[in-house]
């Protein structure tokens, strides 16, 4: 499943030559997942079950750089190990489609005693399998 995320880049994202500094696709990649979790699985703060971040990766392929334009952040999710999701990202211009980066997280899930959960909870791995549209 693909989720489409509408971005833009703040000035403050930027380094002093302009080029949005590195550490903040991790930023643009947790508002994405974390709107994806909201819209996707209902999730919010208050939810039982947390999905840490034990893995990130970014592969960066072009130089991004402040705009008044908006900028897509393509979002999949997908269940890995029978107890781990892993989200992918491309970031890229929405209307050029170029694309800036490639991303990756993977998670564990807690309960609400902060012990690992063994295998996803049924009503996430539901709404993935569900959920086979594009927003």
């Amino acid at each position: 499943m693909k989720y489409r995320y509408n971005f833009k880049i703040r000035f403050g994202d930027t380094d002093a030559y302009g080029i949005v500094h590195h550490r903040n696709y991790y930023n643009y990649f947790e508002e994405a997942r974390f709107q994806f979790s909201a819209d996707i699985f209902g999730f919010n703060v208050e939810s039982d079950v947390k999905f840490p971040v034990i893995e990130s990766s970014c592969i960066y392929k072009n130089p991004l750089k402040f705009s008044l334009d908006y900028h897509i952040l393509e979002v999949e999710c997908r269940i890995i190990e029978n107890a781990k999701l892993e989200f992918n990202y491309i970031i890229k211009d929405k209307t050029s489609k170029k694309k800036y980066a490639y991303g990756k997280t993977v998670h564990v899930f807690v309960n609400e005693k902060n012990k690992m959960c063994v295998e996803i909870p049924e009503w996430i791995s539901k709404k993935l399998v569900d959920s086979s549209f594009v927003v």
